[in-house]
């Protein structure tokens, strides 16, 4: 086996060669670092005025309350339980950044099996139809392949049901809501779950105003 004596002017060569490449690796690493989370800031999920529709339920709108000074306090969507119903939740991922993010997984807060609303997870279209185990209180769904670009934005929709087999645990003319849908994004190998704003969630109501004298 050869070896170099680092003592020797050969040897110092190899020794420095050695930390200028290890130095640089380090720079690298830090820089591939830098560029992926600044890029992950760049995505964010954007909600629509109107994102829910159903099949079988009314939809109407619960006075949101924001602590922003500066924005006005928001209609939020207020679905009204039936059984039989069927619900669209749509909101968008938006990469405002300047590399390819990967979306791996989307997660419906407050969904999981184990809780006591009357409501069902089925899947996240496009390309979520596997559900993964639950994330404590949040269902979760695989996403496949999908990439968004920088610059642009890609669509999906949430389906939600009711779930007639856990409706004696919600007092009628109850109120509830979902925090904000997230999802897991990857860039360039840094993973980061990017949150709704926290004025978007979705409502639920046991009984109608009408019903309720609301």
């Amino acid at each position: 086996m050869t070896t170099v004596d680092g003592g020797t002017p050969k040897g110092r060569r190899v020794r420095i060669t050695m930390l200028a490449l290890l130095g640089a690796a380090v720079v690298a690493l830090a820089a591939w670092q830098v560029v992926a989370h600044g890029s992950l800031s760049a995505v964010r999920i954007a909600v629509d005025a109107a994102p829910v529709q159903c099949d079988g339920a009314e939809v109407g709108l619960y006075p949101g309350i924001t602590d922003d000074p500066f924005q006005d306090d928001v209609q939020q969507p207020l679905i009204v339980l039936e059984d039989g119903m069927r619900c669209s939740i749509r909101f968008a991922v938006v990469n405002d950044g300047w590399v390819d993010a990967a979306i791996e997984v989307a997660g419906l807060p407050m969904l999981a099996d184990d809780m006591a609303w009357p409501l069902t997870a089925v899947m996240v279209n496009p390309n979520g139809q596997t559900r993964l185990p639950d994330n404590e209180s949040a269902a979760e769904f695989a996403i496949e392949g999908l990439h968004v670009l920088p610059t642009e934005r890609l669509g999906f929709t949430a389906i939600v049901d009711y779930d007639a087999a856990k409706t004696e645990n919600v007092a009628q003319c109850t109120r509830f809501s979902a925090e904000p849908i997230y999802v897991r994004v990857n860039v360039l190998g840094v993973t980061r779950d990017i949150r709704a704003a926290p004025e978007t969630p979705v409502w639920y109501a046991s009984g109608t105003n009408a019903e309720c004298d609301l």
